[in-house]
């Protein structure tokens, strides 16, 4: 009897799924992307999760407004239910940022932002000394770059040990070796190999020999945001990563190419959309210290 194993999770949901699939044809697995929710899916969803054998599911705010995919509807309606790791990890892009009230301000990376550009144009700096902050190093320090990397590794830590899925060990073993990440929460497909295999194991079922080699590279269609030379250099990486790439796109823009679209962009913008960036009085004092 094959196993029906539903996955609830944001935009890792359909690839980790696929990935379980192919690497488990005795089970099969199906997704719910908790970001594409309407009120109209309140039935088919919990439906699904009620014929499901096992939910897995990354927990979600008591306040996300499709209610049915919260923890405690998804535990009151499943035959079982495990929850996941919910893999972000800022340390490796410590300077990207969303900003601006729903919906989200746009930037050629549409929800993503580099917060050293966004302050720099609010404080009537040009692209060329924005160019010259967004790499340097001991401006990264002064600005708290590099504290977000322990920060992040915390915060993930406990999002694991909270987890009945741990996916903690593994993300760091990767970390250390090659680029897991295309942005804060967009995981390569190699992460994702290694996590499919995880929840595999926790569930007892087996996986095939395949290598992560063979499957696409799902996250690469969105945003891709530079690994800069001071957090390679900092934190010992055998990588790092200087271009930027538009989502949904094959087009690849340099920084200064990137900085000229923000600007043009921003000028549309007014300044309190601007500034509805998470802790942005932090960060405004923190710019100030560091120019």
């Amino acid at each position: 009897m094959i196993m029906k194993i539903l996955l609830i999770a944001n935009c890792h949901a359909k690839p980790l799924s696929i990935i379980c699939n192919t690497l488990c044809p005795s089970a099969e697995f199906d997704w719910v992307e908790v970001n594409r929710l309407s009120e109209s899916d309140r039935e088919k969803v919990t439906q699904k999760i009620r014929e499901a054998d096992t939910v897995l599911y990354y927990p979600i705010s008591d306040r996300w407004p499709q209610d049915f995919v919260r923890g405690d509807a998804i535990r009151e309606n499943a035959k079982s239910a495990f929850t996941l790791t919910n893999v972000y990890f800022g340390g490796l892009h410590p300077d990207v940022t969303l900003t601006g009230k729903k919906p989200r301000l746009q930037s050629p990376l549409a929800d993503y932002h580099s917060r050293t550009v966004l302050m720099s144009f609010l404080h009537g700096l040009g692209e060329k000394a924005a160019f010259d902050l967004i790499e340097n190093s001991q401006f990264a320090e002064k600005f708290g770059y590099l504290n977000v990397w322990s920060a992040s590794l915390a915060e993930l830590q406990k999002r694991s040990n909270e987890a009945d899925i741990h996916f903690y060990d593994e993300f760091v073993e990767m970390l250390y070796e090659r680029l897991p990440l295309f942005v804060v929460n967009h995981p390569t497909t190699h992460l994702m190999f290694i996590y499919a295999r995880k929840i595999l194991s926790h569930l007892g079922l087996k996986a095939s020999s395949m290598t992560s080699d063979c499957f696409p590279q799902w996250m690469q269609a969105h945003a891709i945001f530079p690994v800069f030379p001071y957090i390679s250099e900092t934190f010992n990486l055998p990588y790092s990563v200087d271009l930027l790439k538009v989502p949904k796109s094959e087009t690849y823009m340099s920084m200064p190419e990137f900085i000229s679209r923000c600007y043009a962009m921003y000028r549309d913008y007014n300044r309190e959309d601007m500034i509805a960036m998470d802790n942005y009085v932090d960060w405004e004092a923190k710019f100030q210290a560091a120019l």
